[in-house]
This record gives structure tokens, sequence and C-alpha cells, in this order.
């Protein structure tokens, strides 16, 4: 999925970096496919295009971004190998988070999904339910070998930063997001 080769008709080519543990080379800029949300088949398959030509080769979508993950499916077929694939669960359970997975294969008409994120972790209530016993970190991994490497790498993607310290180094994650908004750069 390197984003090189794709930079070819002219204008800026989004520069890449090594993600995580992923062994993926990954555009600086991922595409939040939340944008998709409105968008046509045909408004999708033409910006998952234009990102391509720009060196954008990384799409992060949820389950929970209303018909996203279906358009992004729409153009999977024929984009698929061009594009690292991520996407979300928040749910908090074991068997929510398998079946999570399982939706949004069948939504994104994809075999494996490249990273899944553990998401809507802010609260400290949430973070012991997806973490412990039963939850939807034990449901991701437990996916991971049966799903015949269906799901490539896992993160946990949430705020504050101070609730993710003692997991930053998990055995299970891949990659890491430390989020950083433009409100907070000002101050």
């Amino acid at each position: 999925y390197d984003a090189a080769p794709f930079g070819r008709r002219g204008g800026a080519v989004i520069p890449s970096l090594d993600f995580g543990r992923t062994g993926h080379r990954s555009s600086r800029i991922v595409f939040g496919a939340v944008a998709l949300w409105n968008a046509s088949p045909e408004q999708t398959a033409e910006t998952l295009e234009k990102l391509l030509e720009r060196g954008v080769n990384h799409i992060d979508v949820a389950n929970g971004y209303g018909p996203a993950e279906v358009r992004v499916g729409e153009s999977m077929p024929r984009l698929r190998e061009r594009f690292f694939l991520a996407t979300k669960t928040g749910s908090r359970s074991a068997p929510q988070a398998r079946a999570d997975i399982h939706r949004s294969l069948e939504r994104l008409r994809v075999d494996q999904i490249d990273l899944i994120q553990l998401q809507s972790l802010g609260h400290p209530d949430d973070w012991d339910e997806a973490m412990g016993p039963g939850g939807s970190l034990e449901g991701v991994v437990e996916a991971r070998p049966q799903g015949l490497q269906r799901l490539r790498h896992l993160r946990v993607v949430q705020e504050p930063p101070k609730l993710r310290i003692d997991f930053a180094c998990d055995r299970h994650l891949d990659a890491e997001r430390v989020p950083v908004h433009a409100i907070t750069l000002v101050r």
C-alpha cells in the first residue's frame, strides 16, 4: 500500500511514514470516511480515486458512521489492494465486538480488515469494561486467528491519553494514536 506509485497526475503527493508495528507505510493524512455519510456511490468512487492520486492510502471508517462502510465497500472490489483499511468498534463486550467485525467485513465487501480500532474509551468505566474479562479487547484478539488473519492489526483510539499510559505497551496493540486537536495547539 505504499503511496508513492499512486501520485502520478501532478499536484502534491502526501508523504508517507511507517504506521506503528503494522509494517504498513501509511500516508500522513488518513481519510476519515465519515465524510462519505451522505455521498452517492459515484461521489465515493470519485473521492477514493482522488485520494489515491494524492497519495492517501489509508481509510478510517466505522460501522457507526451511517452508510459510510457500505459506500467504501462499493469501491473495494476495484480498489482494495491500494488502501489500508481501518474500521472501529465502539462495543464493550467480546461478542458485540466480534459481531461488529463480521458486520464490517460484509459491509466493506472484504475478506480482511487491516486495522480494527477500539473507540470511545474516554471514561474510565468504558475503559475497564472494554479491557476487562469478556470485554471488546478479548473479542478482537480472539477474532484474529479465528478469522484466518481477517484482522491484521489492533489499536485503541481515544482520549484522554492518561487512561492509556499503562496500556500503551500492550502486546496486542500494533499502533497508537495520540489525539491532537487544533484547539489545543492555540492555547
